[in-house]
């Protein structure tokens, strides 16, 4: 079963009415950021459901670690997921259905044009797909060089180090992450050159009708949260 069968398992118990575009983007996982609850107007009864909902998917999800063959967990699993998120969703007005989904779009940011399903809703051309996909993979193959760049040297110089206890060796994990996430700064400015000139492919390969119908379909912006607010 491939994950959008399971996603159509789940989401059958779902008003009809409901747009299926709009079912398909909507990211639960979003939905445990509080200022994401704020903007949809979750409230405390909502909210009680979600976390029922959300203790039911933990329970499940062990107990199918446990039960389930392994040849079929991840089957049994995305069809528990497909349950869940149908039981969060019928949780919310169609209103909160309809501004969680643009707010998942407006989550995916830039590689949301990478999305089949968001490709087919604006009608992308086999190639346009083909540009952004390729584009796409040079940029990752760009990242990845200049993160291996600055990262490999030190990887090598922790592996030379010798450690004689589990404290040592979690001691040296440590050193080495701080080490690399601050080498990893010194080539922030080339990962975010690679990324523009991903974002002027995206620019250049879609339609203008197909930019403004994107910005319609993310929505508004989120409003930003009031002073006091957490």
């Amino acid at each position: 079963m491939t994950v959008l069968a399971a996603l159509s398992f789940g989401l059958a118990s779902l008003a009809a009415d409901r747009d299926p575009f709009d079912l398909y983007l909507c990211d639960i996982n979003i939905l445990q950021d509080k200022a994401i609850q704020a903007e949809i107007k979750v409230d405390e009864a909502q909210r009680a459901k979600l976390n029922e909902h959300a203790a039911w998917f933990d329970k499940e999800a062990k107990r199918i670690e446990l039960e389930a063959a392994p040849d079929s967990r991840v089957e049994v699993l995305l069809k528990a997921r497909a349950v869940f998120k149908s039981r969060v969703l019928d949780s919310l007005t169609d209103p909160q259905v309809k501004r969680l989904a643009q707010l998942s779009l407006q989550a995916m940011q830039i590689v949301a044009v990478l999305d089949l399903e968001v490709g087919k809703k604006l009608g992308f051309t086999e190639t346009q797909q083909r540009t952004l996909f390729d584009a796409w993979r040079k940029t990752g193959s760009a990242v990845a060089g200049a993160l291996a760049k600055v990262r490999q040297p030190i990887v090598d110089k922790y592996r030379a180090k010798k450690a004689d206890s589990d404290g040592e060796r979690k001691a040296l994990q440590a050193e080495m992450n701080k080490e690399i996430a601050e080498a990893d700064k010194s080539v922030d400015a080339e990962i975010q050159g690679y990324k523009k000139d991903f974002e002027a492919v995206v620019s250049k390969t879609l339609t203008e009708g197909q930019k403004k119908e994107l910005e319609r379909l993310k929505g508004p912006p989120m409003a930003k949260p009031k002073s006091g607010d957490t």
